[in-house]
């Protein structure tokens, strides 16, 4: 079995190191006391607005990441038992 330390106890911290244990890696989380910044927008997503109009080439990736969405809110809920509450519901431009 491998072993791994995931530094940063938000979001992207937290769904690492769910996804390491899963694939069989015995994982620590390190987290602050702080809150974690994915906390700071409130889980929004919002790839079209958040992406900066000098670099296109970043849009192709923000809209594949954003399409994951439902497939990861998914494995969570079947994984905990629980509706991690993604709702995509638009956006405002």
């Amino acid at each position: 079995m491998s072993t791994a330390v995931v530094v940063g106890g938000g979001p992207w911290g937290r769904v690492a190191a769910w996804r390491l244990a899963r694939a069989g890696s015995e994982v620590t989380l390190l987290a602050g006391a702080r809150t974690p910044a994915g906390a700071v927008a409130a889980g929004m997503l919002g790839p079209r607005s958040e992406a900066d109009e000098r670099d296109p080439a970043l849009h192709p990736l923000l809209a594949a990441a954003f399409a994951g969405w439902p497939r990861l809110a998914a494995e969570v809920a079947a994984d905990a038992g629980l509706d991690p509450g993604l709702r995509i519901c638009g956006c405002l431009h």
